[in-house]
This record gives structure tokens, sequence and C-alpha cells, in this order.
């Protein structure tokens, strides 16, 4: 924040206070999410919010058992990827978010029916 002062005709001073336009970027990278997602820690914060509906960062503390640290870099990377939105100090999972831990339930639940040793085999269409 600037504060600005202008002189006026009569010799006074006007005050005003100027605050920057703050850009924040959200990036829609479907990679970038995901792997957001698959990390127990992202997971757990987008559980929490998608099960309880939007909570501030204790609360979500209180659930997830993170560190604050942890917590609030957690918090910013899933901002920054339009994972989740914070208004007034509490933090909304987005549609897309929604769509995406939808979707990440499904891989996971069709991972854990492929066989460890069968994972990385040649895959095989069958018509």
């Amino acid at each position: 924040m600037a504060t600005i002062e202008q002189r006026q005709e009569d010799g006074t001073y006007s005050v005003g206070v100027h605050q920057p336009k703050i850009e924040i970027k959200t990036e829609c990278d479907l990679g970038k999410a995901f792997k957001r997602l698959f990390k127990e820690e992202t997971l757990s914060i987008v559980m929490a919010i998608y099960k309880s509906g939007p909570m501030t960062p204790l609360e979500i503390r209180k659930i997830t058992n993170l560190a604050e640290d942890a917590l609030n870099r957690d918090l910013i990377d899933m901002k920054n990827n339009g994972l989740i939105r914070k208004v007034e100090g509490r933090y909304y999972l987005t549609k897309y978010g929604a769509v995406l831990l939808e979707a990440s339930e499904g891989i996971r639940a069709a991972l854990k029916n492929i066989g460890e040793d069968m994972l990385f085999s040649v895959h095989k269409n069958v018509s």
C-alpha cells in the first residue's frame, strides 16, 4: 500500500491510500493438479473440505494433523493449481477440484485392481 498526498488549490493536502492490484495466478494444469491430489497431505486436506465444506486453516489442521508450515505451503500450492479458493478466511473446494478429486478416486480404485507386477506390462486392447 502506498499513501498518496495531493495538494489542493487552497494549500491543504488530501491524503489517500492506493492499494496495488494483486493478480492471482491460477493454472488449470491437469498434470500438476493430479500430482498434487496423489500426495497424501493434499488428499487429506481436499477430503476434509470435500466432506465438511468450507474450513479455516485451524479446522483443517485439527482434522489432518499437519504442521502449520506444511499446511500453509500446501494450501498456497493448491490455490495456485485451482483446487481450492480462499474466501473470507475459509477454504472452499472449487468445482474443478471436486471433479479432479472424484476422478482421482476412480483412478486409485482402478490401480488397486491391477497387481503391482502387472502395472507396467503391455496393455492389449480386446475388441
